[in-house]
């Protein structure tokens, strides 16, 4: 933007863009915090603690609860009932190849 005699005049220029059918989140960069959790292989160390297991068929994983709400936390939440919002978001789910998101109460 460029100023001139109390104006303020737009500078644009050309800017490149695409569509995709591809799904799309403002939380994509996620992407780079999972190869971080697979490098280090966190999720093997988890499975090696005594996580208390879900009592039902239609409980969660201890391992995805805690990276669930690590995710939240990365994503800026500031309150357990933030952690919710990652339910809504299918392109957080696929790239941490979660079938269902728990909730804030879990």
């Amino acid at each position: 933007m460029l100023e001139k005699k109390g104006r303020i005049t737009k500078m644009v220029e050309n800017i490149n863009f695409e569509y995709t059918d591809r799904a799309v989140s403002a939380w994509g960069g996620m992407r780079l915090m999972k190869e971080l959790i697979d490098k280090t292989r966190i999720r093997e160390k988890l499975q090696e603690l005594s996580l208390p297991q879900p009592g039902s068929n239609h409980g969660y994983c201890p391992i995805q609860i805690v990276e669930s709400f690590w995710v939240s936390v990365w994503t800026g939440a500031s309150r357990f009932v933030h952690s919710g919002w990652l339910r809504y978001d299918k392109v957080l789910g696929e790239i941490f190849q979660w079938k269902r998101v728990p909730s804030q109460s879990t």
